[in-house]
């Protein structure tokens, strides 16, 4: 029996999009006979019953020393970690010990770098590191940077020699339901119509930005007839203003909590209003015209690939959100064109194939060093 752990985080401050992707790799782990084990922090906010619903083992670790945001060679995003990455790796050495021979790590994290990973070279023939932002050194054998634009040469001086980098987004790690309904949902989109908008800004919408995007629809004349999905995640501390503002606007507003069913609903979308997160690369295989907000610093640079590729428009989160979001809706509903070729620009960026070439990448069957 082949092992893997995954040390990923979730929390109010980080968000759900490193978990939710690490879940789609333990998905496809387990169908090709791998046992899965998370190694999480117990941060508020965090998933662990999510991830055990989903028939995963889960090993929380505790808050650890504080200190290591203020130190000097400490990644931009220490603060995430609450604890140092030499206690954390020692954490995952002691778990590791417990559950027996690992073959593999995937560490999806930005507050770990080579500190850490280094740590774990001698108890784990094979590391993959999912990063996004090539913003600190790593020491392993796999490196994967899903996100539009990113090259291999962006993770010079990064990484040592011999590790692979797999950089672009034919590697976005998606489920397999949105390769299954990418013809169906690039198909339905010729008409260019506008009359059913998702919502979805992230797991945890820390600035309330559903409850914004929501008043900017009240004021752009859709009509009644238009059909408003909004998808919160259930740690949001925002989910009951949104229930509540959902009950005075003047068309129906369906808030669901940790829908698993995000492929079919981007289906039945025209539009969707996001972030400039992990949902982005579903959106894009699907084909959905989007309109995104970069909610984090990190996010910046994918909303600046996706409109560079025409695959979507961009509202910067600023005082007048509202009016330029509803202005842009309002430029939307009455250009099918333009609508159309948002669709078929997405539809390029991404195949959904992303995850089945990551799991072949990593040689399940061969550990890549001696």
């Amino acid at each position: 029996m082949r092992r893997a752990i995954i040390r990923a985080d979730a929390s109010v401050l980080i968000g759900i999009g490193h978990v939710m992707r690490c879940l789609t790799l333990a998905n496809a782990l387990s169908d090709a006979g791998v046992e899965v084990h998370f190694i999480c922090r117990d941060h508020p906010g965090h998933l662990r019953d999510l991830i055990s619903a989903r028939g995963f083992a889960v090993h929380m670790l505790r808050p650890g020393r504080k200190g290591y945001p203020e130190c000097t060679d400490a990644p931009p995003h220490a603060a995430w970690l609450n604890a140092w990455p030499e206690d954390d790796a020692e954490a995952c050495r002691r778990i590791i010990a417990e559950i027996g021979q690992t073959h593999l790590a995937i560490i999806d994290h930005y507050g770990l770098d080579r500190r850490f990973e280094a740590l774990l070279r001698d108890v784990i023939p094979c590391l993959a590191v999912v990063d996004d932002l090539a913003d600190r050194p790593h020491a392993c054998d796999i490196l994967l940077d899903q996100n539009a634009g990113r090259e291999a040469g962006d993770y010079e001086g990064l990484v040592s020699q011999g590790t692979t980098v797999l950089a672009g987004t034919r590697w976005a790690l998606l489920r397999p339901e949105f390769g299954q309904l990418r013809e169906a949902s690039i198909a339905r989109r010729t008409k260019g119509d506008l009359t059913s908008i998702l919502i979805t800004m992230g797991g945890i919408d820390a600035l309330g930005v559903t409850s914004r995007a929501l008043a900017a629809l009240a004021n752009c004349g859709l009509g009644e007839t238009i059909r408003v999905c909004a998808v919160m995640g259930g740690h949001s501390p925002h989910l009951q203003a949104v229930r509540d503002v959902s009950t005075k606007l003047p068309f129906l507003v369906e808030v669901l909590v940790d829908d698993p069913n995000m492929a079919r609903r981007m289906l039945d979308a025209d539009l969707a209003l996001g972030a400039g997160g992990t949902t982005s690369w579903e959106r894009c295989c699907l084909g959905l015209p989007s309109i995104v907000s970069a909610l984090a610093s990190n996010q910046t640079r994918t909303v600046d690939a996706l409109v560079e590729a025409g695959a979507a428009r961009a509202v910067r989160l600023t005082n007048d959100y509202e009016g330029k979001l509803g202005e842009m809706i309002q430029t939307l509903s009455r250009s099918p064109e333009a609508m159309r070729r948002m669709s078929s620009n997405a539809a390029a960026l991404c195949d959904g194939l992303g995850t089945k070439r990551f799991i072949e990448a990593i040689r399940l069957d061969a550990a890549p060093r001696p």
